[in-house]
């Protein structure tokens, strides 16, 4: 913003000279009495008026503009409040099962949400806390090996046939083992989740479960085993219950698909085998899980047990949190939320959840937001929330450094009673109940030893890789440098004009997949936190939708390949044979899409979860 007001302050004064020197040519006797004939005044007083009333100008542009901004921003967190806030720091972590889990034959389920705390840093006094994203059974199993098999002859050497009718070019097998003491057949396994750990082989990995299967079979160990088919594979990550980022209500769940996506694409790198119990009965050392594929895929010949996990989940830096009780002060218009004032830079309020009257009990507490349905209801009050950037603290601007780059923002709470409220008595003090996290703590030290705050049969944590780093919210103001016609942010005005695909087509007739390019765009722009890796993704995404959509007017009923992805996500049976579902996206109206062949679906996997995060299913 500095930059930016010293642009217009530089402006204001040549327009004031400016407009000096016209005074003085219309009235020069004048002008030389307010020794304004000559640019510089010589006169340093009038100088520094001039100067003076080019920043108080200066200052109420700046204002006037930002208030485009703000307007906008005001719209989103009404309509769409998910899309214009924070994005935490992320990670993936693997739980390795403790012995207890040993004796658990129906396994140990670690629920959604379990907190995992960090190690304290040197000089701190606060830990950062993590929330798990998804449920995960832990059970004493492990993969035991890994085989790859290219042609026909290796297929028939494994003892590996036509699965449900379907034959193979190639297969991938996974092999499971129990660990410790037992046999297989004594678990209650029907679901696995497997990961795929190496980030550079993973979305081959992905590419060949999702593009090129015909099948999924299992059996015991031993090729002389008969294979018992299986539901195709799942996605793992598309369904609300395994959503990275929290919804504050129902909304198009494409929209966070694409966020999630771009934030945080490993988040997808996942492979979901259901059905596995009946076979799993008739295991005693060892249970093979094959994957049948359509055509060779030599890139998996060397995969290793090494390149998959059991028991990975998502983490994310979000935690709920009782904030100090604010003393509201009726001089004041908004008032700023800490969810811990003695440690106001360590914490950060993602959304507020719950606004009480901390004098009153029961429904007559509850104060509802502005803009919910039950504003007419309990104590009469409302409350609106405005996120500000955090101002740097006396000691940071003493010093003129921040302890990171990330600043994060601010929370300001505005409470009023609406005209014609039944409010009978005055508000002096609310309760606050947020969604947190722990600002740029997580950027200190971002690979971080963890534990779970739970008694969970847990040995040890893992962390893949190192935790992404945490991104600022949609600005309610002006970008810092920017120039011209840009000045003003136009990324929420942008977000705000995605509303118009509730009735327009990403696919229009002539434009191609300009429309959904634009929609990869503003997501890719802002999802990744690594410099530079959103817009190769928003590419790829792009080139895959535009490989899949061919905009004409269909000659019957519209065809969309798009859709296959989400109907495989939602783990439809009725698939077919993935080459071309006959479904017709929401957003399409005369966009029509050709029927695609192996290399084109196989293109689409890669990028699956977003290309089917804009194309739900039709409701025709």
């Amino acid at each position: 913003m500095d930059r930016v007001f010293v642009e217009y302050y530089e402006e204001e004064l040549s327009h004031i000279r400016g407009l000096a020197a016209e005074f003085a040519d219309m009235h020069p006797a004048v002008a030389r009495n307010l020794s304004l004939d000559t640019v510089p005044c010589p006169d340093p007083y009038v100088e520094r008026l001039l100067d003076g009333v080019a920043f108080l100008a200066a200052r109420t542009r700046l204002k006037v503009d930002a208030e485009r901004s703000r307007f906008s921003r005001s719209i989103l967190d009404v309509l769409y409040p998910d899309l214009v806030t924070p994005v935490p720091a992320t990670a993936m972590v693997v739980l390795k099962p403790g012995q207890q889990v040993q004796t658990m034959l129906a396994g140990h389920v670690v629920k959604r949400g379990t907190r995992l705390v960090s190690s304290l840093q040197a000089g701190l006094s606060t830990r950062c806390t993590f929330t798990t994203a998804q449920d995960m059974t832990l059970f004493p199993i492990a993969i035991s090996s890994v085989g790859y098999f290219q042609d026909r002859s290796a297929l028939a050497a494994a003892g590996i046939g036509p699965i449900a009718g379907k034959a193979g070019e190639a297969a991938l097998r996974i092999t499971l083992a129990r660990t410790g003491k037992g046999k297989l057949d004594e678990l209650a396994l029907d679901r696995l989740d497997f990961y795929f750990a190496n980030r550079t082989k993973a979305p081959l990995i992905f590419d060949a479960i999702f593009g090129v299967c015909s099948g999924v079979g299992a059996r015991p160990e031993g090729k002389t085993n008969p294979l018992s088919p299986l539901p195709p594979p799942e996605m793992v990550g598309i369904a609300d219950a395994e959503a990275l980022m929290p919804r504050t209500r129902p909304t198009f769940e494409g929209y966070r698909l694409l966020r999630e996506y771009f934030m945080m694409p490993e988040r997808f790198h996942y492979g979901r085998v259901t059905g596995l119990l009946p076979v799993v009965r008739k295991c005693q050392a060892g249970l093979e899980i094959i994957f049948l594929f359509r055509r060779p895929v030599p890139e998996l010949a060397d995969l290793t047990p090494a390149d998959f996990d059991l028991f990975a989940t998502p983490i994310i830096n979000l935690f709920e949190r009782e904030c100090n009780i604010v003393e509201l002060d009726q001089r004041k218009t908004r008032q700023v939320l800490h969810a811990d004032r003695t440690r106001a830079r360590d914490f950060e309020i993602y959304r507020v959840i719950r606004v009480e009257d901390a004098d009153a009990e029961g429904p007559d507490a509850e104060i509802p937001e502005l803009f919910s349905l039950g504003q007419n209801r309990g104590s009469g009050w409302v409350y609106s929330t405005e996120r500000r950037p955090r101002r740097p603290t006396e000691d940071e601007r003493r010093q003129g450094v921040t302890r990171t780059s990330y600043a994060g923002d601010d929370v300001f709470l505005a409470v009023s009673r609406p005209v014609n409220s039944q409010a009978n008595r005055p508000l002096k003090r609310v309760d606050i109940m947020a969604l947190c996290t722990n600002r740029d703590l997580a950027i200190l030290d971002d690979t971080p030893t963890l534990t779970l705050e739970a008694g969970d049969p847990v040995e040890t944590v893992r962390l893949l890789g190192a935790l992404r780093s945490p991104q600022p919210a949609i600005p309610a103001a002006l970008p810092t440098g920017a120039d011209g016609e840009s000045r003003a942010d136009d990324l929420a005005w942008r977000l705000v004009s995605q509303l118009a695909l509730n009735f327009l087509s990403l696919a229009k007739e002539g434009r191609g997949v300009d429309p959904l390019h634009a929609l990869l765009d503003l997501y890719a722009e802002r999802g990744d936190p690594q410099p530079g890796q959103g817009r190769p993704r928003r590419r790829s995404a792009a080139r895959a939708a535009r490989s899949l959509c061919r905009a004409r007017r269909p000659r019957a009923r519209p065809q969309c390949a798009l859709d296959r992805a989400h109907r495989l996500a939602r783990g439809d049976r009725k698939a077919g044979d993935r080459r071309a579902d006959v479904l017709r996206p929401r957003h399409g109206s005369d966009a029509a899409c050709r029927p695609v062949g192996a290399g084109g679906t196989e293109h689409s996997a890669a990028v699956g979860p977003a290309v089917a995060a804009v194309c739900p299913p039709c409701r025709h």
